[in-house]
């Protein structure tokens, strides 16, 4: 038919005792059939996200004192290729610390022990500066400096483009660096899988990161094990670019930590 691939691209696996559905070429997920799930396409309303914006999920990070680091939904368009981003960026020319992201406003209520899982589509818009650094993932009470967040896991990319993968149990403090370098306005799918806390395993499209690496997160309490999406990026007091196309976060996991495979 008109409109329709010859090839079944929709494919099923089962992880963690949830049925998930991907695309077969992208490995995109493209629904999980688990307890609970979160989506955002960026599809809704165009413009600056702002403080106003807190309590409808995302909440900016917008540090800049001359320049505009304010994050930006934008249409999907043919310069975007996607449906709709959001557009984190430094602004060129100030020679200033900037941040410019998106989070959960320290609202907290992903656990990791429940298998959770969390993907993100994005592009770097182009080469970042070798003083800028791009990172996504889940982290608890958020702070300017990433260093110095207790708990996290994340991918992070700095000056020379290179991806690391980085977790934070507050005592195991792991930063591996892999061996891919991501090119300028090129999409990629990139997954965290919490299903094995003593293993934390990192994915892009598809594909284990780092798979020689261990990323122990077993030290986290019941308190500590809170988390939160977070996308940003920054540089400290410097004046250079970045750009950074955020088109679709997905998350979904369990109710408890009990499961039966």
């Amino acid at each position: 038919m008109p409109g329709q691939s010859s090839v079944t691209r929709t494919k099923c696996r089962w992880e963690h005792g949830v049925q998930i559905f991907y695309n077969g070429v992208t490995n995109e997920t493209v629904h999980a059939m688990a307890p609970y799930w979160f989506k955002d396409d960026f599809t809704g309303l165009v413009g600056q996200v702002t403080a106003a914006d807190v309590g409808l999920t995302w909440a900016p990070i917008d540090v800049s004192a001359a320049g505009n680091t304010t994050p930006i939904i934008l249409p999907g368009t043919a310069a975007t290729g996607a449906t709709g981003v959001v557009n984190l960026m430094m602004a060129v020319g100030n020679n200033e610390a900037q941040d410019s992201g998106i989070y959960w406003a320290d609202q907290t209520p992903l656990n990791p022990y429940n298998d959770l899982q969390i993907e993100f589509r994005l592009a770097l818009v182009d080469a970042i500066g070798g003083n800028t650094t791009a990172m996504w993932g889940v982290e608890g009470l958020h702070n300017a400096d990433g260093d110095t967040v207790a708990e996290s896991a994340w991918f992070r990319v700095t000056g020379d483009q290179v991806l690391l993968t980085e977790s934070d149990d507050t005592t195991n403090d792991e930063s591996n660096t892999s061996a891919i370098t991501l090119v300028a306005s090129e999409y990629h799918i990139f997954r965290i899988d919490f299903g094995d806390m003593a293993d934390v395993k990192f994915f892009m499209d598809g594909t284990r990161v780092n798979a020689g690496s261990t990323h122990d997160m077993t030290n986290l309490t019941a308190a500590e094990a809170m988390f939160q999406p977070i996308i940003k990026m920054d540089h400290g007091a410097v004046a250079e670019a970045g750009s950074l196309y955020l088109d679709a976060v997905t998350i979904w996991g369990t109710r408890t930590s009990y499961r039966d495979d």
